[in-house]
């Protein structure tokens, strides 16, 4: 999977290619994600092209977020549609992670803690 990443200041902000993050390429994003952890603290998921996600999905955010802590930074999200807010929202997981509405307010965020 070849991700989207703008670097603006210390923050890479990472958006999806496809509509989908599910079984079908979530090892992929997993894979794609090591190098950009390796160089960054402060990351952002921009996940305003994703139209659904599915339990393996979920898994790879929550895995990408734990390897970004064990490195020592945050992860943060953005952009989230209305049916992946839902799932994030059925599942408990807008509790486990800083969601924003525009991927602008999640970099304030980080200039601004």
């Amino acid at each position: 999977m070849k991700l989207i990443v703008d670097q603006i200041g210390a923050v890479a902000v990472i958006s999806f290619p496809e509509s989908n993050l599910d079984a079908g390429n979530n090892r992929a994003f997993v894979e794609a994600m090591r190098p950009i952890i390796d160089q960054n603290q402060k990351i952002i998921f921009d996940m305003g092209t994703l139209r659904f996600v599915d339990s393996s999905g979920l898994g790879s955010i929550m895995l990408c977020s734990r390897r970004v802590k064990d490195a020592g930074g945050l992860l943060k999200l953005c952009g989230l549609s209305e049916s992946v807010r839902a799932l994030f929202e059925l599942v408990r997981m807008n509790r486990v992670f800083e969601i924003y509405d525009t991927r602008e307010e999640a970099i304030q965020a980080f200039e601004n803690p």
